[in-house]
């Protein structure tokens, strides 16, 4: 299976899972990664009893500061998830991790987890290597995402 670009990669990989927390009587689709947030999209999402999950880029400084900040010095080792696909001459590697110790950080009150999906990309006919990190807030709790 190709994965999805860049800030899709996500969405698949955890949609199987909503769809399950879903048929559980929640609405969880909500805004559903949306490339670039909207300031109104979190409190109408919440305030219609539906979850997020936003990709978080720099139009949201502080909370991509201390997603960084918990996030990126992981290990590959230490990824709760791990896929390895081929993609015509490049191999691509992505590794999940996910943290509740964002919970209801700053005024983000219902925000429960922080994810990061790492993509590293090698060209098997170069050597070129290059890594990528997507970052994803969610009102959805640890379980439901959990890989």
């Amino acid at each position: 299976m190709l994965a999805p670009r860049k800030s899709w990669a996500l969405a698949a990989r955890l949609r199987p899972r909503l769809q399950r927390h879903e048929a559980g009587g929640r609405h969880e689709h909500g805004a559903w990664a949306a490339r670039r947030q909207h300031p109104e999209a979190k409190p109408c999402s919440v305030k219609s009893g539906l979850d997020y999950v936003f990709s978080l880029d720099g139009n949201q400084p502080t909370l991509l500061a201390e997603a960084t900040r918990l996030l990126a010095s992981k290990a590959p080792d230490t990824a709760q998830a791990k896929t390895t696909d081929l993609v015509g001459s490049v191999v691509v590697e992505r590794y999940v991790w996910i943290t509740n110790k964002m919970t209801g950080y700053l005024d983000w009150k219902h925000l429960r987890t922080v994810v990061l999906v790492c993509n590293v990309r090698t060209d098997k006919t170069t050597g070129k290597r290059v890594v990528e990190n997507h970052y994803y807030l969610s009102s959805l709790t640890h379980t439901v995402l959990h890989p």
